[in-house]
Formats: structure tokens, sequence, C-alpha cells
């Protein structure tokens, strides 16, 4: 499953937030190239294409300011810094 269709399917808020935003072609362009470096990192250190690919899976999913978009906490319930 291409990780367009992973968003939408399984982080629906988050791809529209995303899409909302204009951020969506950035992140996704993002999350491959991730994906990408981690994939050729693990094959070339010998682990079998199947675990490598089970781990940059769970590794590199949205960039973290798409994290970030979906994980705002609001002002309000932020603990104080002082």
């Amino acid at each position: 499953m291409q990780i367009r269709e992973h968003w939408k399917k399984y982080r629906p808020k988050m791809y529209a937030e995303l899409e909302e935003s204009s951020d969506l072609a950035e992140s996704l362009h993002a999350a491959q190239e991730r994906t990408s470096d981690l994939m050729d990192s693990l094959l070339a250190g010998g682990m079998p294409h199947h675990q490598a690919w089970e781990l940059a899976r769970e590794e590199c999913g949205p960039s973290s300011r798409a994290r970030r978009m979906t994980q705002r906490t609001p002002t309000h319930d932020r603990p104080s810094l002082t």
C-alpha cells in the first residue's frame, strides 16, 4: 500500500489536515525519502527485505511536521514552563 493511501485510510484526520494546509505533498515526499533511505541502510546491513520493510513502515510514518500538526495540544492544556 502506498503511503498516500495508507494515510488516507488509517490516518484520515492527519491526511485531511495536511491536505487542507497544502502540506500533503511535502509530507508524502519526506516520508517516501525516509523510508527509502532506511530500507537502503537496513538492506546494506544484511537485514532480509521483509524485515527491513516492516521496520521501515513502522519507523517512517508521517513527517515530524505532520505529527506535530495532528498532536497539537491547546495552549491552555500545556504545562507551564515557569
